[in-house]
């Protein structure tokens, strides 16, 4: 871009930015994984005063994904950019960067010194330490702080996981330049909590009941059990990366967080009794017919898409964007959005628990799009 994101958000600077925005439409070149690259070392400085973790950082690295993979037209893309930019502009930042010095003393055992410092609640050694170990030995420190992280997750709504995962498999494991900021914010929110003397077993996911647990998972609403829906994806998604090489993990973190849960029944027989209508044969057909605040309807004509083979994240994306309005997003819609859809290509889960986690994000999205909470 020929004027810097970063300065124009910075300044809060709206004329320039809309100016900047309506020229991203007439760019036959314009990328939305370019916007989210040139943003990412601004996002990672969010101060998120409303949520608190790294929601934005989460949310972008998801569009990030899908776009990289060619999921998304230009217009969509191009709508994207648009709200991601105006939230950005809209959201509180602090000037903080973080970076590794080269050479140095070695140390020995860093990832032990890490856990320690961090223990003693010190993020600045813990970084150092870090560091170090990222150098040497970079699987092994990915692995250790997202293991750590779960330990928190019956206290953070899985943030201390769940916001962080596409930030180690995104930024600090293939060594984006925004991947040093990251980890330092990584180590401070880790900070806050107590460093376990004990993990849980590690588990395959083949050894769980699945479609079991999907189901658990996507049962009821709100925030919480949304999180549980959203928390489950992530992990299936941990087990494919590089770095863990189809290792275990502490599944069983995430089945006591939810070993109190009913199951949704209205949600299942719904679903299991539902008839789909004809899919829709355009994005604007098919915007003419998606009303998230019918629940029924809704989750009705996105199914119907699923299941036709067209294009249902652009369009869906599409379609969550066109409701944006700064008062009432919420970044959950899209970090839902992303999660069900991920959820839902698995031909490992059967369809009925992929079709629970697709309704649970829509009417977490159609009971909250117009009423902001």
């Amino acid at each position: 871009m020929e004027t810097s994101l970063r300065a124009i958000l910075a300044k809060k600077d709206v004329a320039l930015l809309e100016e900047l925005m309506d020229r991203m439409e007439s760019e036959k070149n314009f990328s939305l994984t370019s916007i989210v690259d040139e943003l990412m070392p601004f996002l990672v400085m969010e101060a998120n005063l409303q949520y608190g973790s790294f929601h934005q950082v989460k949310m972008n690295l998801f569009l990030r994904r899908l776009a990289g993979a060619g999921y998304f037209s230009h217009p969509t893309q191009v709508k994207l950019a648009r709200l991601i930019l105006k939230e950005a502009m809209n959201s509180n930042w602090i000037e903080v960067r973080g970076g590794f010095l080269q050479g140095g003393v070695p140390e020995q055992d860093t990832l032990g010194k890490m856990l320690q410092s961090l223990g003693e609640k010190n993020a600045h050694n813990a970084f150092f330490y870090a560091g170090q170990a990222y150098r040497d030995n970079p699987r092994e420190l990915v692995q250790g702080l997202l293991w750590l992280s779960t330990s928190s997750i019956p206290d953070t709504l899985s943030h201390s996981f769940s916001c962080f995962l596409p930030v180690m498999a995104d930024l600090v494991w293939p060594g984006h330049p925004a991947g040093p900021t990251a980890l330092l914010s990584f180590l401070m929110f880790l900070s806050r909590f107590p460093v376990p003397h004990n993990l849980p077993t590690p588990v395959k996911s083949g050894m769980l009941d699945i479609n079991s647990l999907l189901q658990t998972c996507a049962s009821g609403r709100g925030i919480e059990n949304l999180h549980h829906m959203i928390t489950l994806q992530l992990f299936l998604q941990w087990e494919k990366t590089g770095f863990n090489k189809g290792r275990g993990l502490p599944f069983r973190t995430l089945e006591e967080w939810v070993a109190e849960k009913t199951l949704d029944q209205d949600r299942l027989e719904a679903l299991e009794e539902m008839d789909l209508p004809a899919p829709a044969n355009s994005y604007e057909e098919f915007a003419e017919r998606f009303d998230p605040e019918e629940k029924d309807s809704s989750v009705a004509q996105t199914l119907a898409l699923l299941e036709s083979g067209v294009p249902a994240h652009d369009w869906l994306f599409r379609a969550f964007a066109s409701y944006y309005q700064p008062d009432n997003w919420n970044p959950h819609f899209f970090t839902g959005l992303y999660s069900a859809l991920d959820l839902y290509k698995s031909l490992e889960i059967q369809s009925l628990a992929r079709r629970m986690a697709v309704a649970q994000a829509l009417e977490y999205f159609g009971e909250r799009v117009n009423n902001p909470g």
